[in-house]
């Protein structure tokens, strides 16, 4: 097999399991998805396809608020 083959094999190895990693973070992140918040997995996929992975901007101080009402939210209490 030529090497460029071979490459092209590699990479299309990497993309399908790059795809299915995102896949799982989406499934991970459908549960808590709202009609409002609702993002298409091909819509949630193509930064990261595109490799610009969106930054959030929080502080530290709204991350912790995020946590704790989540925390609130689940079942998890002390």
């Amino acid at each position: 097999m030529p090497v460029e083959d071979g490459m092209d094999l590699i990479i299309t190895a990497f993309e399908k399991k790059q795809e299915e990693k995102a896949w799982q973070m989406w499934l991970m992140q459908y549960q808590h998805m709202t009609k409002e918040t609702y993002k298409p997995f091909e819509e949630f996929y193509q930064p990261i396809k595109n490799n610009k992975i969106e930054q959030n901007h929080q502080s530290v101080e709204e991350i912790l608020n995020d946590v704790k009402a989540i925390l609130n939210n689940t079942e998890y209490r002390k």
